[in-house]
């Protein structure tokens, strides 16, 4: 897809997200986004990983932001947005709306999206728990790439002890 080489500049990649991409709670370097930074370094990618992590963001805080991290002009996004939203029991088809508009913006730019979602943790509403990610659905009706990462369940829970 990209392929940076060391004559041209790096590749853009914007990481949209909460608290998991911010690295709320963590020590400095090692949230998601220096840490993805120093894996794609290592394996000789020429990237540059653009924070755009906000702790306690929800879909619609994405969608509110979204021109303001345009503005350093990706090449490349990670949407990784949602968490929040189960966390304070907004409605599902409100986080699907924002969601649906963060993807139609990027797409409209031609920039590529790697779509990351998560269950609903058991302490949300009793109609999300346990429910598809808002992600899921806007994923297949659109031919993206969704990601479950239940490893960002995971880190939120050590976050929160």
């Amino acid at each position: 897809m990209f392929r940076a080489t060391a004559a041209t500049a790096p590749i853009r990649l914007l990481a949209l997200g909460d608290s998991l991409t911010a690295g709320y709670g963590l020590p400095q370097g090692q949230g998601f986004v220096p840490r993805l930074q120093a894996e794609l370094a290592a394996r000789g990618r020429t990237v540059q990983v653009i924070d755009a992590g906000v702790s306690g963001d929800t879909t619609a805080g994405g969608l509110a932001r979204l021109d303001w991290a345009l503005a350093e002009n990706p090449q490349a996004a990670i949407v990784a947005l949602g968490g929040n939203d189960g966390l304070r029991a907004l409605p599902p088809a409100q986080s699907r709306a924002s969601l649906t508009a963060i993807l139609d913006k990027l797409k409209a730019r031609g920039i590529p999206v790697l779509l990351a979602g998560m269950l609903a943790p058991p302490i949300s509403a009793p109609h999300t728990a346990g429910s598809s990610p808002p992600s899921s659905p806007i994923s297949r009706s659109s031919g993206r790439s969704w990601s479950s990462t239940p490893s960002s369940w995971t880190a939120w829970r050590a976050i929160r002890r």
